[in-house]
């Protein structure tokens, strides 16, 4: 009996959709070429902390260096999970601006392995939308630093994404918190 529970249980735990309160999100800004762009001339911080609607674009470093961030999630690091682990919070990805990105992983900050890239643009002009990664692409279990690439270089316009955020899912630990919590609730609610 105990293990059809347990098994229930993970199943669960695999399918509940985690809710925003729980995400956490890049705090520290490790890297990064030239923040601006075209229009947006915003700090490189604004890649940190939850989606406020306020963006960062980063800008090449030469004619063969595309722009480039680099954030850490500090505490603890982003456990590989079933599923997307991170995801970049993007504004105006749109296509006719074409800003696709190369997204990397590491544990130490120091060897980052491809995660693979965002692919074309999706997205609709001033509108939020966001892209989800798993860490389990490039055999990673555990990473703490994130870095976004440029897909491409433009000098004159539209090179750069603009992010902004970066977030985790919970570490597994606070989603069985979160999974055993509801299912007490569950048991405790009466039925009519």
């Amino acid at each position: 009996m105990h293990a059809f529970i347990t098994l229930g249980l993970g199943i669960a735990i695999a399918f509940i959709p985690v809710p925003a309160s729980a995400m956490r999100f890049a705090d520290v800004l490790k890297d990064h070429s030239p923040p601006g762009g075209n229009l947006v001339q915003n700090p490189a911080t604004e890649v940190l902390g939850p989606p406020d609607g306020i963006v960062a674009q980063f800008q090449e470093v030469d004619l063969t260096t595309p722009g480039f961030v680099t954030v850490e999630f500090t505490g603890s690091a982003i456990e590989d999970a079933p599923g997307n682990d991170f995801f970049i919070h993007l504004i105006d990805w749109t296509v006719s601006e074409n800003e696709i990105f190369l997204v990397f992983a590491s544990l130490g900050g120091e060897v980052f392995e491809s995660i693979g890239s965002s692919g074309i643009p999706t997205g609709s002009a001033e509108a939020p939308i966001t892209i989800g990664f798993d860490l389990a692409s490039a055999n990673l279990s555990s990473a703490s630093f994130i870095k976004i690439v440029n897909g491409r270089i433009a000098t004159s316009c539209c090179e750069s994404p603009d992010i902004d955020a970066i977030s985790a899912i919970p570490e597994p630990s606070t989603l069985i918190l979160l999974a055993f919590g509801l299912s007490v609730l569950a048991v405790r609610i009466p039925r009519t």
